[in-house]
């Protein structure tokens, strides 16, 4: 949002009841991700600005302004749903309408954070030296992705920091105590802390170990914030994970991907699977761009989609393999604890 888009600027609905009736919404452009049965939706006003517009937040939702980003159709919503324009409401139906007064009100283009949150508000992922990066260019991958991606995420300390309060800990450094975050885990005093390790990787010491663990990958903390269950990952889930938590942050874009949409009679496992399959996709696209496939098994997917059970995994795949929206790849080895095994991929598929 702001300077680098042109000066546009989002206002982000998210409680339409606490909207003033007072307030000034000009007709403009909007895009949605849920409609309710009333015709009430929650989504995005886009408008443009003349001037640096700060982020700041209200009971209604935020004003997106510099240095955020605003997920536009026909991206995928995290809980599975896909973005789409608000009928008459398109870019190729109306235009851009000019930011009401109140928007631009305010000084500065800092976010304002929340009134118990930390005042250090974290700054982007850097991108590694591009001369140690590598050439990307070939698969269409900015530098600052690729080979150094995973080891960026995992010893940048304001990006372990912007996890933990995405995860709703307010923690106001490496090495500061705090709340843990973990489900199940509450507590009245501060019980968890991030440290950077010997290596620079930054992790998350549970210091009541209340599942037996002591020490967290943030992409298994991430993890367990969304699936409200805590568990230990292999190697792969836990990076996927990192990815993840990075993007929902706002750290991170992952190229879009070219997937065929689903009918609007698919059931909704299978819709709920093809969004987090495209997902995973996107974010492997960012360190692996010319891979084409990806392991997805029931048990990950059950909870990377945030499906409830196995037998709904099981007919949301079956759907999707029937009717050719995802086909079985060649298998991939894998090297873990256990030894050499071979997983089951998928891809998009092409269907007719």
């Amino acid at each position: 949002m702001g300077a680098a888009s042109g000066g546009v600027v989002a206002i982000d609905v998210d409680h339409r009841d606490k909207l003033s009736n007072n307030l000034e919404l000009p007709a403009t452009v909007a895009c949605t991700s849920s409609v309710e049965s009333d015709g009430t939706w929650r989504g995005h006003l886009l408008y443009r600005a003349s001037s640096p517009v700060a982020t700041r937040r209200f009971a209604w939702g935020e004003v997106l302004g510099e240095g955020t980003l605003c997920i536009l159709p026909p991206s995928i919503h995290p809980g599975g749903q896909r973005y789409s324009w608000v009928p008459g409401m398109g870019p190729d139906e109306v235009a851009t309408a000019p930011a009401p007064s109140w928007v631009s009100a305010g000084e500065g283009t800092a976010r304002v954070l929340d009134a118990e949150e930390p005042s250090d508000p974290p700054n982007p992922l850097e991108p590694p030296d591009p001369r140690t990066a590598g050439n990307y260019s070939e698969r269409n991958i900015p530098p600052c992705y690729g080979s150094t991606l995973l080891h960026s995420l995992a010893t940048n300390p304001e990006v372990a920091l912007t996890i933990v309060r995405l995860c709703g800990g307010h923690v106001t450094g490496v090495g500061r105590g705090m709340r843990c975050v973990l489900p199940d885990h509450d507590d009245a005093h501060p019980s968890a802390a991030l440290y950077q390790q010997s290596d620079g990787t930054i992790r998350y010491h549970d210091f009541h170990q209340a599942d037996g663990v002591e020490w967290y990958s943030l992409g298994e903390v991430y993890a367990a914030y969304v699936t409200k269950h805590v568990r230990q990952l292999r190697s792969g889930e836990r990076a996927i994970w990192h990815l993840r938590a990075a993007t929902d942050a706002g750290l991170l874009r992952p190229p879009a991907i070219a997937a065929a949409l689903l009918p609007d009679d698919a059931p909704k496992p299978a819709r709920k699977l093809y969004a987090g399959f495209c997902r995973l996709l996107e974010l492997r696209a960012l360190y692996d761009g010319a891979q084409d496939s990806t392991p997805f098994s029931w048990r990950f997917a059950e909870a990377w989609c945030g499906i409830g059970s196995p037998p709904t995994v099981q007919k949301g795949m079956s759907w999707l393999l029937a009717h050719g929206y995802l086909e079985r790849a060649a298998p991939q080895a894998s090297e873990g604890a256990a030894g050499r095994r071979e997983l089951t991929t998928f891809r998009l598929g092409h269907p007719t």
